[in-house]
């Protein structure tokens, strides 16, 4: 391995492509920088860019996807249109249709939403117990914050974190659920807080459909994203993601 302007770079290929994975196609988040986000009919972002290296080492080509929506994405890879997803949660739902390839890229917080100006004080999950919430359509906190949410918590999904934030701002919700990072970069900031920066911190995956013949990559990818963690090529990779990701203009 080789290191140019702080980045590293393998000097040959870690493995070869299964016989039965010609191209792997890829999938993830269209609007969740900076792990991914939608440019035009493909994605991009931090997460994209270790697979794109992954499977550059590995000697297969690669198809970035944009789905249209987070869980249009989860779709895909379900009924098999797409072979991997990436920045995902591990879950038990989603285990049984997806094979995780560990270790995990990176933590990944997540964030309470508030009004401005609202009342309610955020002091542990238990203080949204009462309150009525919102959050996006396919999304998961982790398991348990997933299990109280669906025994103690009243909310309703919207597509995307646009209508997250838009629950918020009118008053269909008292609060919002989304990744920090993301709510850091889009949310409003003149109506906007962030109540609680880091409710819940789970890691994101990389995972192969179950249905997917690359799913034999595992192995490789394994050893290349230990090797990648290690060496600090994705935390550089998502550090240079979130300060070059373009800001929206003022609203």
């Amino acid at each position: 391995m080789m290191v140019i302007g702080g980045w590293a770079w393998t000097n040959a290929a870690a493995s070869t492509a299964p016989a039965g994975c010609t191209r792997l196609v890829l999938t993830g988040h269209p609007a969740y920088p900076p792990v991914a986000w939608a440019e035009g009919a493909t994605l991009d972002g931090a997460a994209i860019e270790v697979v794109r290296r992954l499977s550059k080492d590995a000697g297969v080509s690669l198809a970035v996807v944009n789905e249209g929506s987070w869980d249009g994405a989860q779709r895909a890879v379900r009924d098999g249109k797409a072979d991997a997803i990436v920045g995902v949660y591990l879950t038990a739902q989603r285990a049984a249709y997806l094979d995780y390839v560990r270790p995990a890229l990176a933590p990944d917080p997540s964030a309470v939403l508030v009004r401005v100006g609202t009342t309610f004080h955020y002091a542990g999950w238990n203080s949204l117990i009462g309150k009525r919430g919102v959050l996006g359509a396919g999304e998961s906190f982790g398991a348990s914050f997933d299990e109280f949410l669906r025994t103690k918590l009243t909310t309703y999904r919207v597509n995307g974190d646009a209508a997250v934030y838009r629950g918020v701002v009118d008053g269909r919700a008292d609060y919002g659920l989304t990744g920090y990072y993301a709510a850091l970069i889009h949310a409003p900031k003149e109506k906007i807080v962030i109540a609680a920066p880091k409710f819940v911190t789970e890691n994101l995956y990389l995972a192969f459909g179950k249905r997917s013949p690359c799913s034999e990559l595992a192995p490789a990818f394994s050893k290349d994203i230990a090797r990648m963690a290690a060496d600090g090529t994705i935390a550089r990779l998502f550090a240079a993601a979130l300060s070059t990701y373009p800001r929206p203009t003022a609203r």
